[in-house]
């Protein structure tokens, strides 16, 4: 084999599909230029910029190393090679920046020195399993498998950086040339290396060397396998070219390479180091000289009177079930074709013990009869079964034994018997006798965040040589899905939702065998576990509240609030739970009891709903002890005139004074006429204290003497200007036997 190295790596138009990124946010409006040499779409070796297509952008004061993320830059298709998006905060005039560019844009990119999943996406270099369409095209050199990178360091901060971008994979081209003498079609072709080269890894692209760390041992390979659809025939000394992306890396001298061709495997010894270099194609040589017979054609000639052998089936049977000379698949394959053409050996894996066939009609008659017989020692063999298949010419028809088969019978044979009108046709047996099945579980309750990487686990059953499984999807809730290369899982991508619950699907194929799995994804989770709540009376009180949501969220409280919340923003986090905190700003030792604080407002960041928490706080208000209220002239109204007087009140804090006969003069003092009765009075208190103060003394005009305290409740005194009474009534009435005047009255309740 020989080694060369060959021209730069060129890409497609196959755009990267993944979890749809969420808007840029509001920044300073900002624009690069990516040089157009290296980019995403194929015409040969010519390559552009495909619409649609954007990058991640960052940034660093130069010669540091604290990146700042600026998101996407998209394309600005009225430009060309020019990227626009926002910058994530201002440039400082005084600085010069490093700038770093990567393509294909992931919103799971935060810096350019990825190593793990929380600083960078899931970046391909090659798949584990990858597909070309036709020999000699590069037409799938693009997208997912082919990264870009570009640096560019110390501009000034008012210089639009122009960027130029690098290839992050290398490709390995395997030129085979068929030095056999029958055409060959390739169906397969795959590359071992002596590291792995395959797969999902982090991409470290800030210093002297780019700097790969594999996603886990899980998601790479040192096998890449490469899948040649629609292949045309190599004639006998021909070639052909399949190529595939592969991590850049160096392979020592005295290391083996292995390269394999419609499963033939040759392995290579290296005589000097050898170097895979990222942006460039290196061509190994692969010369297919193994003669393998996927089928057989028979023709013969049978008059329909005789019954002569076809086929001899080798089963290999035991006394376990399965010998050691059996398949290592589910299907029998030719080992021996005799010259003669009077049978084809094969060997059956049948764990049931049971034999299936397929064969093809070609020319004949519709109908052909037959048997199988079984033998132990290859001389004397007995019927079996009999079989009867009918069909048009140049269809597949199977049929498959009833029976299981005998121990004893190491041997089968189908016979043909009397009367099958096969004519002067031929037929052919298949390399698969059972049709093929895929397993796999639908996907349900994806998060209305959307997945990225979510893995979808299937198995399968009967394969087929030369048959690749493929996979589609709905490509509105499920926008990627990924053969992982490991033949048990796919690796998906389901998009934001932000709106009812949906369902989308994806499809996996296999030959004319389909699968379709839903993928069931939840509407968006925004709640909280309180609507209202209670603060305690005493400044500083707290209480908590939980919020759970799907996406991000910001907090608002009321105009004038008497309350503070901490947070008052959220960045999703797994499980998507936040305590948020709501502190009283001030005691309430109103005596008016339960007050409201005002109302916080939570909305998420992508949908926009809303949800409303009204806050109230209670009153640490205690009464104490007796409390007094003092009524004076200012606070009666009335409407009595001077000489007669007429009906005059004061009501304080629920205790009631009112008099029949009463005269507000001024603010000075109330006259109550001869014969008026005063009541003091309180539906919710209970009175234990009157002070009256008069206007005049003891037993002048108008004092305290003039004053009849009314039944026999409490009891009643007075000194100099002050008449006195003390008990416990809810009622208290006094009558003045002639013309009283007051200036004050005090009353004492519980």
């Amino acid at each position: 084999m020989a080694l060369a190295a060959s021209l730069s790596l060129t890409n497609c138009t196959e755009k990267i599909e993944g979890p749809i990124a969420p808007a840029t946010p509001a920044g300073i409006p900002f624009e690069i230029s990516a040089d157009i040499s290296t980019k995403t779409t194929n015409d040969g070796l010519a390559t552009k910029w495909a619409e649609g297509d954007a990058i991640n952008l960052f940034h660093a004061e130069a010669g540091k190393t604290v990146y700042v993320s600026d998101g996407e830059f998209k394309l600005d298709a009225t430009r060309k090679g020019v990227f626009k998006g926002n910058l994530t905060s201002a440039l400082d005039a005084s600085k010069s920046y490093d700038w770093y560019a990567f393509y294909p844009y992931s919103e799971y990119n935060k810096t350019p020195a990825g190593v793990s999943k929380e600083t960078f996406g899931y970046t391909h270099i090659g798949d584990k399993s990858q597909t070309q369409e036709g020999n000699d095209s590069k037409a799938h050199l693009c997208g997912a498998a082919l990264p870009l990178y570009g640096v560019v360091k110390g501009l000034a901060s008012d210089v639009k950086p122009k960027i130029a971008m690098n290839n992050l994979a290398s490709v390995v081209a395997v030129k085979v040339k068929n030095t056999t003498t029958e055409p060959l079609v390739v169906k397969s072709v795959s590359f071992t290396s002596t590291e792995d080269i395959v797969g999902t890894y982090y991409i470290d692209f800030t210093g002297e060397n780019v700097v790969y760390t594999g996603r886990g041992k899980d998601y790479v390979s040192a096998t890449a396998f490469l899948t040649v659809n629609n292949g045309d025939a190599i004639a006998a000394n021909a070639e052909a070219t399949f190529y595939i992306p592969i991590k850049p890396h160096t392979v020592a001298s005295g290391s083996i390479l292995k390269i394999s061709v419609n499963g033939y495997e040759k392995p290579l010894t290296l005589h000097k180091d050898v170097t895979f270099i990222a942006g460039k194609i290196k061509t190994l040589a692969f010369n297919y000289d193994k003669v393998v017979v996927d089928y057989v054609t028979l023709p013969w000639a049978i008059d329909g009177t005789g019954g002569k052998s076809i086929w001899t089936f080798t089963v290999g049977l035991s006394q376990n079930g399965l010998g050691s000379d059996y398949a290592s698949n589910n299907a029998p394959y030719l080992t021996k074709f005799d010259t003669n053409g009077d049978y084809v050996q094969v060997k059956f894996n049948s764990p049931a013990k049971q034999v299936s066939f397929k064969v093809k009609m070609i020319g004949g008659l519709n109908t052909s009869y037959f048997t199988l017989q079984g033998s132990s020692n290859g001389s004397v063999f007995t019927d079996i079964e009999e079989f009867t298949v009918s069909g048009k010419q140049n269809s597949e028809l199977s049929f498959v034994s009833s029976h299981n088969i005998d121990e004893s019978y190491r041997i089968l044979k189908l016979v043909f018997k009397k009367g099958s009108n096969v004519g002067l046709g031929a037929m052919s047996i298949s390399a698969n006798s059972t049709d093929p099945a895929i397993y796999a579980d639908d996907i349900t309750s994806v998060s209305a965040r959307g997945e990225s990487a979510g893995e979808l686990v299937y198995t399968m059953e009967n394969l087929v040589e030369g048959t690749v499984l493929s996979s589609s999807c709905d490509g509105t809730v499920v926008t990627s899905v990924i053969d992982n290369g490991d033949g048990k899982t796919f690796l998906y991508e389901v998009s934001k939702n932000l709106g009812v619950a949906r369902e989308g699907w994806i499809k996996l194929i296999y030959g004319d065998v389909e699968k379709t799995i839903k993928v069931s994804q939840n509407a968006p989770v925004f709640k909280v576990t309180r609507t209202e709540v209670e603060l305690d009376g005493a400044a500083d009180s707290k209480t908590t509240l939980t919020i759970t949501s799907d996406f991000d969220w910001i907090a608002k409280s009321s105009t004038g609030a008497g309350f503070t919340i901490s947070p008052e923003t959220y960045t999703w986090a797994p499980d998507g739970k936040q305590t948020v905190t709501i502190t009283a700003t001030a005691a309430n030792d109103s005596q008016d009891g339960v007050r409201t604080l005002g109302t916080v407002t939570f909305t998420d960041a992508e949908t926009f709903e809303e949800i409303v928490v009204a806050v109230k706080q209670k009153s640490s208000y205690i009464s104490v002890g007796p409390s007094s209220i003092t009524f004076t002239p200012a606070n009666f109204t009335g409407d009595g005139i001077s000489g007669t007087g007429g009906a005059t009140t004061s009501l304080i804090e629920g205790v009631k004074v009112y008099t029949d006969k009463g005269f507000i003069n001024g603010e000075n003092r109330v006259h109550v006429y001869k014969n008026g009765i005063i009541t003091i009075s309180s539906e919710t208190k209970t009175i234990k204290k009157i002070e009256f103060t008069s206007t005049a003394s003891g037993e002048s005009d108008y004092g305290p003497s003039k004053l009849s305290l009314q039944g026999k409740v409490g009891e009643s005194s007075y000194s100099e200007k002050v008449t006195t009474w003390t008990g416990s009534s809810n009622s208290v009435s006094y009558k003045a036997t002639a013309q009283y005047r007051f200036t004050k009255i005090v009353v004492t309740y519980e």
